[in-house]
């Protein structure tokens, strides 16, 4: 790992080459093994940590603030603990280590700050640890007294012995086993009251709100009026902060899974819920079904009957209820011991191996189980013994107390260590979306909460200081631990001897390295290397920071006096970017700034798109870049991509050869420009739709730009204003045809698969006539694809698959109606027919029989043959079907078919009459209707025509965007059926499993990822496709399907393709490439390679030796 900070101390030095449990060598008496599975972690988040404050302490809360004080102060500290989590698990994610946020202590803030925060949440968790069993073995008493406590005491203390040294993984399995207990056990308590509350117990008393009015909602605490009520929930936010204590347990745990990275940011997220339903809704629960002024609340007993809801279930007349609580409190009690030892354990690990504790506690064994760590975590546990003595126990009860003190602290300085970590981000002109989670509402929400943490901590005493209450065994109990972590602060900085590091030399080389998969070829991890220096370097798109380059980078590259001097970050230059992009009148006129932007800086136009992705795609795309595209020749001012000549077949290996070596190139888009976007012929012109093209991979699945090749196949055109146009800068030649033009094609291919044999090849635009054939031709040879043909049909093909869900439609009786059977029509139909044959069993040939297409001529017959492309003649249907029966319109075949789908590729306007679509609706309850004719002016229906004359049964997609519709005062989604949303994902899995071939069987897998994400699937809409603004992670999806194809089919030829999910998914993501600034790293011309120098060709010359 490289590390920034030249100047700090031999710790931070060791943490800077130490930081990671990936730097310890594999296989080593230190390797704490990452056995938890996004199941454990899941189940922790949900239930882990839950222990004997929400059951007990709650009930104080109550006594004290009363039911909606009480309720106030846990919303109040839930909200404080989510900002705390989300932010320790935005830097978990980034840098998942063993010790979780005491290392990140030491990395973003101080070292001193780091080993103090770590000593002190060892001994809140080792001291906490006892105090659960304590409550636990008390607990079981409820049912059995004439047992002595000590023994039970014992039995647990050697039941955690065991879960927490025979691995992470019987620790994770136990925690799944206690978190779905108290998960059952929490809601079935929570049905439970909501039924007493509404009258459902044995007297039939409906209570509803009436402890709200009489003796109120607030308690007054200390003193009378508002300002007591006031203190009264203050009090309550000390035992909400006892309740929701180690919160951040998640991200500790989560770095010993198999996926970090991807597991810690999905089980944070359930952490808002955890809140939410076990200790909010619990909290307003029980004070419905108990006044604050009863007087068994807030009792000491050491047992159930201290329970609020204990008591709100006698109150009832349920003498049931008592034990099931008791079994949840003495189960969550001994589970949150076991956690506490394990948390113990590794915070103490950490400290280790930062070399910040004594390296006898690194040693693991068999297990992957520091057991050193293990043991020394569990020396406070004979503390629990002290709960037998009755004035022993009194001081037991401090350290309890003062373990909630010192967990606000630790909470405190997560929240520092966060702000810390994001100004270090702005201040290395580091994006927050480069990390493999950003939590939201950054920075207010650590600003707020470390605030209010402050005020908690400085405050939770305040009672102390009124008339009459002092207490000196009180006052220590609130404020011993800012004294004892002031100390142990102190003392570490004598044995540190470093101040707090600067926000520029703070090391953030963990982004973008992963420690599995941060050597790979396509890893955008690491420094670029280059040679050039001062006005070479500004005018090299890829290299060229503008104003975002370091102060130091500009004294390196011999950059000052070139540019202003203030130093901005990316997110600067994307605002600046905008507004001068928003100042465009004219779509070419924004897709000019566009085109300029990338020839300058191709960072901040990739992430300027990406920031504003719905709003640009439309001009960086169809329909804009299709004027651009027409305008080709008038607007040309620098060439891109790679130019073929069909008058110089013999040199297209050579032209080839110069766009890099063989392993730099992963994609060709390549077109003949025959039909573009819709507006037919536009020769050379194409090579802006193949530059757009991949411009989207990018964008859209993270493909590396510098790692793609635009081609255009320059074989002359048809079209006259071209050919008299004097500007024009292609051929000037009418287009080429037969064994010439097929030469020209086939010349091209074999020269790119033995220039860039790993190469996918993506065709794009070819004519009607060409585009099925070439694809035939070279799809049991190659692998290629060709959008028109099949990226049209795989996301129609996805849009059913999500509408057959929700209408319940089985593959093998679905009947389809193409009505257009051009290329995408066909290709659709395509798509179908392997669908099914796939799902069903059914050859294709039988399959093709659930297919009925209808072009020009009416329904396609075999008695047509010589009128059909080679496209349509394997839909055409027998003439002895259809003898006598009306064929020649869609209405006749919709009646005779009667079509669960219906597909509009005509461009025949309002073709799907109101008749025929209600003809349709007879007969299936659900129907399927795209009209994807594009543009918009030549759809077959409107949307909201189709939801009215089907009375909002219809199911729709269509070829362009359109806002919502409404019917009876519902409103539907109207997906798009965009081919961005499938191509690039099938690309990225295609490039990264290296696949022979792209088979019918992995079209299928990408579209069934595609499918599985619709929100109508999902639950999060009506839509039957996701948004392009979801496209990136669809793109995970979509390749993570493709890549498994691959392999099953022994297609792919990559090696080191993980089996397992979440490793697969992290893999991939790791070779998809993110619009950030990296560093760089001046070389001498020795040592560089010709990307170094700038030397290469747009394909090659951002090529570097590791991505």
């Amino acid at each position: 790992m490289n590390t920034s900070n030249k100047d700090t101390t031999q710790v931070s030095q060791d943490l800077a080459s130490r930081s990671d449990v990936e730097s310890m060598v594999v296989g080593t008496a230190h390797e704490v093994k990452r056995d938890l599975s996004r199941r454990h972690i899941n189940m922790i988040a949900i239930a882990g940590m839950i222990g004997t404050g929400l059951f007990l302490a709650s009930g104080q809360a109550i006594a004290t603030a009363g039911p909606v004080g009480a309720l106030f102060g846990y919303v109040c500290m839930g909200l404080i603990a989510c900002g705390v989590a989300l932010s320790t698990g935005e830097m978990s994610a980034f840098m998942p280590v063993t010790g979780g946020f005491v290392r990140h202590a030491t990395r973003f803030v101080q070292p001193a700050l780091g080993i103090a925060t770590g000593w002190n949440f060892w001994y809140t968790m080792a001291i906490t640890a006892p105090a659960e069993l304590a409550a636990a073995a008390t607990l079981i008493n409820f049912w059995d007294n004439s047992i002595n406590p000590a023994i039970w005491y014992s039995v647990f203390i050697v039941i955690i012995v065991v879960i927490n040294f025979c691995g992470v993984k019987i620790y994770g399995e136990s925690e799944v086993f206690f978190a779905a207990l108290k998960i059952l056990l929490i809601i079935g308590l929570i049905i439970a009251g909501l039924i007493v509350d509404l009258g459902g117990s044995p007297s039939g008393d409906r209570i509803g709100f009436r402890y709200w009015k009489n003796p109120g909602p607030f308690n007054e605490y200390l003193v009378p009026g508002n300002t007591g009520k006031f203190l009264g929930f203050w009090s309550s936010l000390i035992s909400a902060a006892y309740s929701y204590a180690n919160i951040q347990v998640v991200a500790i745990a989560g770095a010993e899974t198999r996926n970090p990275r991807i597991i810690i940011p999905n089980a944070i997220r359930m952490t808002f819920w955890r809140v939410l339903v076990f200790y909010v809704v619990s909290i307003f629960i029980v004070g419905l079904l108990i006044p604050y002024n009863d007087p068994n609340l807030g009792i000491s007993t050491g047992d159930a009957q201290q329970s609020p809801f204990v008591i709100a279930f006698q109150r009832a007349g349920i003498s049931v209820l008592p034990s099931i609580i008791n079994a949840i409190v003495c189960t969550s009690a001994f589970s949150c011991g076991s956690a506490c030892v394990f948390l113990a354990s590794r915070t103490l690990y950490g400290l280790a191996e930062d070399k910040q504790a004594p390296q006898i506690l690194l040693r693991t064994n068999r297990f992957g189980t520091p057991y050193m760590a293990v043991g020394a975590s569990l020396i406070f546990m004979p503390l629990v013994y002290l709960s037998l003595g009755s004035n022993s126990s009194v001081v037991f009860g401090w350290f309890v107390n003062i373990t909630t003190i010192a967990g606000l602290i630790g909470w405190l300085v997560i929240q520092i260590t966060y702000l810390r970590f994001f100004y270090a981000l702005r201040a290395q002109s580091v994006s927050r979306d480069r990390l493999a989670y950003k939590s939201p509402f950054q920075p207010y929400l650590a600003w707020v909460t470390a605030n209010a943490l402050i005020l908690v901590i400085l405050f939770s005493g305040y009672s102390v200081f009124f008339p009459g209450h002092w207490s000196v065994s009180t006052f220590l109990t609130y404020y011993v631990d800012i004294v004892i972590f002031a100390l142990l602060w102190a003392v570490a900085f004598c044995f540190s001897r470093s101040g707090i590091i600067a926000l520029h030399d703070i090391d953030l080389s963990e982004i973008g390295d992963n420690e599995r998969f941060g050597h790979l070829p396509l890893s955008t991890s690491g420094p670029q290397k280059t040679t050039l220096t001062g006005n070479a370097l500004l005018r090299t798109p890829y290299f060229n920071k503008g104003t975002a380059f370091t102060a130091e980078e500009r004294a390196t590259f011999k950059l000052h006096g070139l540019m202003p001097d203030n130093v901005q970050t990316l997110d600067e230059q994307v605002r600046r970017a905008y507004e001068q992009y928003k100042s465009r009148t004219s779509d070419i006129a924004k897709n000019t700034f566009m085109t300029s932007l990338k020839e300058q800086n191709e960072v901040l136009y990739y992430r300027l798109i990406l920031d504003h992705l719905k709003e640009m795609f439309s001009i960086i795309y169809t329909p804009t870049e299709g004027e651009a595209i027409a305008n080709y020749s008038r607007l040309f001012r620098k060439p891109e991509g790679c130019f073929l000549n069909i008058g110089d077949v013999d040199r297209i290996e050579d032209d080839i050869r110069q766009w890099g070596n063989p392993e730099d190139i992963d994609i060709i888009v390549v077109s003949d420009g025959q039909q573009i976007l819709g507006i037919g012929d536009q020769g050379v012109g194409a090579i802006l739709i193949s530059v757009a093209k991949l411009v989207i991979y990018t964008l859209c699945a993270g493909i590396h730009p510098s790692r793609t090749l635009p081609v255009v196949l320059d074989c002359g055109t048809d079209n006259k204003e071209l050919l008299d146009d004097d500007l024009y800068l292609g051929l000037r030649k009418p287009r080429a045809t037969g064994e010439e033009y097929d030469r020209f094609v086939d010349t091209f291919v074999k020269a790119a698969r033995k220039r860039y044999p790993k190469a996918y090849i993506h065709f794009e635009d070819f004519g009607l006539n060409n585009a099925r054939r070439i694809l035939d031709k070279y799809t049991p040879e190659i692998a290629c694809f060709n959008d028109d043909v099949q990226g049209t049909g795989c996301v129609t093909l996805a849009a059913i698959m999500a509408a057959f869900k929700v209408s319940g439609t089985k593959w093998d009786e679905a009947r389809f109606v193409m009505f257009g059977s051009g290329t995408a029509g066909t290709g659709i139909a395509d798509q179908i027919k392997d669908a099914i044959s796939q799902r069903t069993g059914k050859s294709t040939e039988e399959a093709g029989e659930q297919i009925w297409c209808v072009d020009k001529p009416g329904l396609l017959l075999e008695g047509k043959k010589d009128q059909l492309t080679p496209a349509q003649v394997s839909y055409a249907r027998k003439d002895s079907e259809w003898e006598g029966k009306e064929h020649g319109d869609l209405l006749s075949v919709v009646r005779e078919v009667k079509p669960h789908v219906l597909i509009g590729t005509s461009t025949k306007p309002g073709a799907f009459t109101e008749e025929v679509v209600k003809e349709m609706a007879k007969h299936v309850d659900r129907p399927v209707i795209f009209p994807l004719s594009n543009p918009t002016r030549l759809h077959e229906a409107k949307p909201q025509d189709l939801y009215d004359w089907t009375d909002g049964k219809v199911l729709v997609a269509t070829g362009s965007p359109f806002d919502p519709v409404k019917h009876n005062g519902k409103e539907y989604e109207i997906s798009e059926c965009n081919n961005s949303v499938t191509f690039p994902g099938i690309g990225l899995g295609a490039i990264l499993s290296r696949t022979r071939l792209m088979t019918p069987a992995l079209l299928v897998a990408a579209v069934e990822a595609l499918a599985a994400a619709a929100p109508v699937v999902t639950g999060s809409g009506s839509g039957l496709l996701p948004d392009v603004e979801d496209v990136r992670e669809i793109s995970v999806q979509i390749a993570k399907n493709v890549i498994k194809k691959a392999v099953e089919e022994d297609l792919a030829q990559e090696k080191e393709i993980p089996s397992n999910d979440d490793d697969l998914e992290e893999w991939i993501r790791e070779q998809m490439w993110n619009a950030e600034y990296r560093p760089l790293e001046l070389v001498g011309e020795t040592e560089a390679d010709a990307h170094a120098k700038g030397e290469m060709g747009t394909g090659s010359q951002q090529r570097e030796a590791r991505f």
